[in-house]
């Protein structure tokens, strides 16, 4: 299988759950998951900074 992951999360309940299920996938031979999320930066123009800071315990949680 899969030994290493790139798993995505929007920061939502359910992103949680699916990152507290990654633990499950070390009996299939997974050995690292790099958890990422991505702001579109012609979205949030200017505010992009803000927005990182206003994340990142939320993202800092599920790590």
């Amino acid at each position: 299988m899969f030994t290493k992951m790139l798993v995505a999360t929007d920061l939502s309940d359910a992103s949680t759950q699916v990152i507290c299920s990654l633990e499950g996938l070390k009996k299939i031979g997974t050995k690292e998951a790099a958890l990422v999320h991505c702001f579109n930066i012609r979205d949030v123009g200017t505010l992009a900074d803000q927005l990182m800071e206003m994340t990142r315990p939320s993202f800092e949680k599920q790590q």
